[in-house]
């Protein structure tokens, strides 16, 4: 297949096109990386009790609102997990707290609450918060979260 004249086309060969297939099969299978592609750390935070509520401490919170938030006890099997999508709560003064009405916490045990905060001005901006604590004696002790249980 050699004798070609310059200028004219010929057919490539199976060896000359897999490369180029192969990066293009690539691109339209998984898609262009981009920013939103990037996994983002996990967050965490502190846990204290003010009066009956179990709040969280959230640096930073300007115009940011929870969008899903997930509590469970520690070591739950994840198929039994529960969440709320578009909880009615809302961050204030830096702190978002769950009422007694929203989750009635028991008098002990070791609790996993997840949370996304959105962005009100920038659909585009969020942030994941993870926290561990225990609840014993009336009081909410912090932590310390596993590999299994955060993002990094």
């Amino acid at each position: 297949m050699d004798d070609y004249k310059e200028g004219s086309l010929r057919l490539l060969t199976l060896g000359e096109i897999k490369l180029p297939l192969l990066l293009i099969s690539s691109i339209l299978v998984t898609g262009c990386p981009g920013i939103g592609d990037r996994l983002q750390p996990d967050e965490t935070t502190s846990v204290s009790k003010i009066r009956d509520e179990i709040c969280f401490l959230v640096p930073n919170s300007r115009d940011y609102q929870p969008i899903f938030i997930a509590i469970n006890q520690r070591n739950k099997p994840s198929q039994e997990m529960t969440f709320t999508r578009k909880p009615d709560l809302h961050v204030q003064n830096g702190q978002l707290c769950l009422p007694a009405d929203f989750y009635a916490f028991p008098e002990k045990g070791e609790f996993i609450v997840q949370y996304i905060l959105a962005s009100q001005k920038d659909s585009e901006s969020r942030r994941s918060v993870v926290s561990a604590f225990e609840i014993a004696n009336g009081r909410v002790h912090n932590l310390t979260l596993t590999r299994q249980e955060i993002t990094r």
